[in-house]
């Protein structure tokens, strides 16, 4: 349970084809409070193909005050896939995160994790590959430069060790991101206090437990369990649906 009352604004359509009746709707019972009435309508904004940061971000929102702590972390991941600079999505996000922490049993997130998503979930994978494509394009050309003038130099030294750092720094942060957001399967733990074994059967030893919330890897599944790998790269077999895929 969240021990904390938070309410957070809806955000307006973006684009057309979100003002629709069942999205118009789930906004006007969430602004009465009728949190499980705006779920419904949004999920149905969604089987009529809706599909925009707004609209998850929403969702994210609604699921949120319900005390549903393991789905609105998973509709705002959704939200910022589709939008990662959004202040908005970034801060609810981060608050929901919050929660998970305070009710971890057994496992620790890891701060060097959190530190790399920080940095970069501002910007899309695009983003990301352009910038490292232009620290790339800018070391080959002191390397170019070097060879043409066939010399050293302080400037020449410098340029190179900058440019070289820049390189690594931005081919880093765009593996993690892709490794993270788009090598893998990922998820959201949506089930609160389930037990992680050390095998696919209910038979096996509980290894830990996890709460809702915490995002995990899914390695493999089997008989109606998920091997997730979580941040801290401890793995258990979860029930399968206890996590929810992004």
């Amino acid at each position: 349970m969240i021990g904390v009352t938070a309410t957070f604004c809806l955000v307006a359509p973006a684009r057309a084809e979100l003002e629709t009746d069942a999205f118009t709707r789930g906004n006007a019972h969430y602004d009465s409070l009728r949190y499980d009435s705006a779920i419904a309508a949004y999920e149905s904004a969604m089987r009529e193909g809706a599909e925009s940061s707004a609209l998850y971000y929403n969702v994210g929102n609604a699921y949120f005050e319900k005390r549903d702590l393991g789905r609105a972390i998973l509709y705002y991941l959704r939200a910022q896939r589709i939008d990662p600079g959004d202040p908005d999505i970034r801060d609810n996000l981060a608050f929901a995160r919050r929660f998970v922490k305070l009710q971890m049993t057994g496992v620790e997130l890891n701060p060097v994790t959190d530190a790399l998503r920080a940095v970069t979930t501002p910007w899309s994978l695009t983003a990301w590959a352009w910038l490292a494509s232009a620290c790339l394009l800018a070391l080959g050309g002191v390397i170019v430069w070097r060879i043409l003038l066939r010399r050293g130099g302080f400037l020449i030294h410098t340029l190179f060790g900058v440019t070289s750092a820049l390189a690594v720094v931005a081919v880093t942060l765009v593996t993690f991101k892709y490794r993270v957001e788009f090598a893998a399967p990922r998820a959201v733990v949506v089930l609160d206090d389930i037990p992680v074994r050390a095998r696919p059967a209910e038979s096996a030893a509980v290894e830990f437990r996890a709460a809702a919330g915490l995002e995990v890897e899914i390695l493999e599944e089997s008989a109606g369990f998920a091997l997730a790998l979580f941040e801290n790269k401890r793995r258990g077999w979860t029930p399968a649906d206890a996590i929810e895929r992004l």
